[in-house]
Parts: C-alpha cells; sequence; structure tokens
C-alpha cells in the first residue's frame, strides 16, 4: 500500500476514505482507526477532540453521521479484505461509538456487520457502558475479531459527573460491560487516560486487574492547552 499524509491523519491508500492510521500518541492505541461521527454527546470537559477537529465545543457536543460513512466504509472494507488487512480498525478516537445518537442511528452496529464477515478485526473503546452491549451478540459470533475496551476515568462518581458533564456512562457500569464482554470470551482492555487524580487511576486499574477483566493502558495526559483549561477549572 502507498502512504500519503494530509493535516490530520496518515492514509494507506488513495482510494481509502474513511480509514485511518493514527499519527502520534493516537497509534500507541491502534494501528487503524475510524470515526462514524461528527462530534460526541458525552460532554467530557477534558476531551481534546473539538481542538483537534478545530471544532466549538458546542458544536462538538451536538454529533451527527459523518457524510455517507456507510458508504464509504464499505468501499474501505472490501479493499482492506482483499489486501488481507490484519491490524484492527479502532473505533473511535474522536467520537464514541456508543454515544446516545448511536441509539438513534445505529451506526457502530452497522459497521460491525460490513467489517467482521470481511474478516477485519475490530476494537471498540467506548463510555457508553450498557449501550455497547446491545451489539454484544454480534461481538460474540467473531470472538477473534473482535476486542472491547472502555475508558475509565474517575472511580468517584462525583468528579465524574462534574468532568464528563453528557451522556457517558457511570463508571460502575462501564465496569460492568467490560465483565460481560470478558464472560463471552472477548479481548479486553482499559484505558486509564486522561489521568486526572492518579490516586482514582490506580484504583481503577487495581479493580480492572483484581477482576482479571482487562489489560491496562495509561499515561500522562497531554491535553490541548483549551482541554487543560477546563479541566483545571
Amino acid at each position: 500500500m502507498k502512504r500519503f499524509n494530509d493535516s490530520d491523519v496518515v492514509y494507506m491508500s488513495m482510494t481509502l476514505k474513511v480509514v485511518y492510521e493514527p499519527r502520534g500518541k493516537a497509534g500507541e492505541y491502534a494501528d487503524l482507526a475510524c470515526n462514524l461521527y461528527a462530534g460526541c454527546d458525552h460532554g467530557c470537559t477534558y476531551c481534546y477532540a473539538p481542538a483537534v477537529t478545530r471544532r466549538t465545543r458546542e458544536t462538538f457536543n451536538s454529533p451527527h453521521p459523518r457524510a455517507r460513512i456507510l458508504e464509504k466504509l464499505l468501499s474501505d472494507a472490501d479493499e482492506l479484505a482483499e489486501q488481507n488487512e490484519r491490524r484492527s480498525i479502532l473505533f473511535s478516537f474522536t467520537c464514541d461509538p456508543y454515544q446516545k445518537v448511536d441509539e438513534r442511528y445505529q451506526l457502530t452496529r452497522e459497521a460491525l456487520k460490513i467489517l467482521l464477515p470481511r474478516g477485519l478485526n475490530v476494537t471498540i473503546l467506548t463510555k457508553g457502558g450498557a449501550r455497547s452491549e446491545r451489539d454484544f451478540d454480534l461481538l460474540a459470533q467473531y470472538p477473534e475479531q473482535a476486542t472491547y475496551a472502555a475508558t475509565l476515568v474517575f472511580s468517584d462518581e462525583r468528579y465524574r459527573t462534574r468532568y464528563e458533564t453528557g451522556t457517558a456512562a457511570p463508571t460502575e457500569e462501564r465496569i460492568a460491560a467490560l465483565r460481560k464482554a470478558h464472560a463471552l470470551g472477548l479481548k479486553t482492555w482499559v484505558s486509564l487516560e486522561p489521568v486526572y487524580d492518579p490516586v482514582q487511576s490506580l484504583e481503577l486499574r487495581r479493580r480492572s486487574k483484581d477482576h482479571r477483566l482487562a489489560t491496562v493502558r495509561g499515561g500522562r495526559y497531554r491535553a490541548p492547552r483549551i482541554a487543560r483549561k477546563r479541566l483545571l477549572h
């Protein structure tokens, strides 16, 4: 495959439309990624995505499906399957695949129905908790191809509701969804970023390890200036 750069992502081929190779720190999480929605209704005050996508936070927090997203994903999936791509495609970096708006459009399920039967690997990274469980029946049919991950930031719900002001699920609900995914035989892991309070992050790490739910990924938080300002105030 040829690779070429644009301002935001690294595409593997001139014909790929929505699947891309993340750059920089994001590349530590996934080799490939796809964002189904423009924006996210979780309303996390620490989120870097509004700054990265050059949108106001108010506009970003009112998400909508990306134009012709499933049509473009189908085209990418056919090309990737033809090239026997084995790297996992992560949903998502600049939105959440199981944010509230996905209850209406259910793009994530349609995306899974495109990718998994073609032998492509998929990783879900979400704060959606129980909302994500509606697609566990589909993921469970492809346990060798599907990975389920949750972002955990706060063990104290008082902090979570202060900084995750929209529709993100409570932390306990996310852990419960992880437990169900693990029981179904899916590969699971936890993202502990951003690290707002190291004590809470270590507690979440301990709980994940105690339950043997997942491997843990985390690190120092490097937010854009606007996100740091929101987090600190």
